[in-house]
């Protein structure tokens, strides 16, 4: 799934929440998933290889849809002459119309290899995936396992699908595991008044996905943001900065993420952020020196290159604007 673009692993997710609903099979049996004609209309590139891997087939539909006055109704299939087709009457005309029974194949993305792929972009072990296997409520609700979302934060993490149908048998399985976690839906448009156990936080999977990149990757800092509670504001979406005092991460737009080592370090960028966020932009290089030091602390770094040392990385995201004066690079 990392190597398919963000657009197609949205329009997969997509089709394996779809892929729950269910439909009356050729023998009046229910099975679940998309017959291929609506799949080949509303999916066309998973109907073709590569992207028709990610499916399987479950049977054949004892209906299929078509179009009533512009909206589409399903009407019952039957058998023809030609094992090769079937038929149905048109809603508008009441005449007989024949479809290959290819049409009829219902399909439904595969279980197993969709959640691994999932567990990979979180970068969860192989070891703690046996909740994959072992569904909580079968093709609703499973464990993947625990996902590091942050230096010391690693959460339990719940893959869920059709949550508004199943809401009441989820809550009850999430009250019996006492234990805080991150709960992703494939669904979307969740209603805000949803109210799952303390210390479980809903997050959408489609949210996660990181656009605008060549690979599926998933924004594991706004999960990360999510399960602390962090507010999302106008105000902080518009700042070009962002600075992680728990994991020690700095990000400037249009930059890589710089993961800063030395605690004196952490103390120095930290105190540029928070005087930044205050409209300092420009601190004297002594201010920025004497918040690196341990309190009570006597001497220390006299220049910013003694404080960072031999570590160049930081000279990318801390300029001198003139003599004495820094402030973070913005270019």
């Amino acid at each position: 799934m990392r190597a398919l673009q963000p657009l197609t692993s949205l329009d997969l997710i997509n089709l394996f929440e779809e892929s729950a609903q269910p439909i009356i099979g050729n023998d009046g049996q229910r099975l679940c998933g998309i017959p291929a004609r609506e799949l080949n209309r509303r999916y066309p590139d998973f109907s073709k290889p590569p992207l028709d891997g990610w499916v399987t087939s479950t049977g054949y539909a004892g209906v299929i849809e078509a179009d009533f006055a512009d909206e589409p109704v399903q009407v019952e299939v039957e058998e023809d002459d030609d094992p090769d087709w079937v038929r149905f009457r048109d809603p508008n005309t009441l005449r007989w119309r024949r479809v290959p029974v290819a049409d009829t194949e219902v399909r439904q993305v595969a279980e197993q290899p969709f959640l691994h792929a999932i567990a990979d972009l979180l970068d969860i072990p192989q070891a703690q995936r046996g909740g994959i296997t072992s569904p909580v409520i079968p093709g609703v609700l499973w464990v993947l396992g625990a996902a590091r979302l942050g230096d010391g934060l690693h959460r339990q993490t719940w893959l869920v699908r059709k949550l508004d149908r199943y809401l009441p048998e989820v809550v009850t399985q999430l009250e019996s595991r006492s234990s805080s976690g991150l709960l992703l839906s494939t669904g979307q448009g969740h209603s805000e008044f949803i109210r799952l156990p303390e210390g479980i936080v809903l997050c959408s999977l489609r949210d996660a996905v990181v656009p605008h990149l060549e690979e599926t990757r998933l924004d594991v800092d706004w999960l990360y943001r999510r399960m602390l509670g962090v507010p999302e504001t106008t105000a902080d979406s518009d700042f070009p900065i962002e600075y992680d005092p728990y994991r020690k991460v700095l990000v400037i737009r249009g930059k890589q993420p710089w993961v800063i080592k030395g605690p004196k370090h952490a103390k120095a960028v930290e105190h540029m952020y928070e005087q930044a966020r205050k409209g300092r932009w420009e601190l004297p290089a002594k201010e920025i020196l004497t918040a690196a030091r341990d309190q009570g602390q006597e001497g220390g770094s006299e220049r910013m290159s003694s404080l960072f040392g031999a570590n160049i990385e930081w000279e990318d995201y801390i300029i001198r604007v003139r003599r004495g004066f820094y402030a973070f690079n913005l270019d």
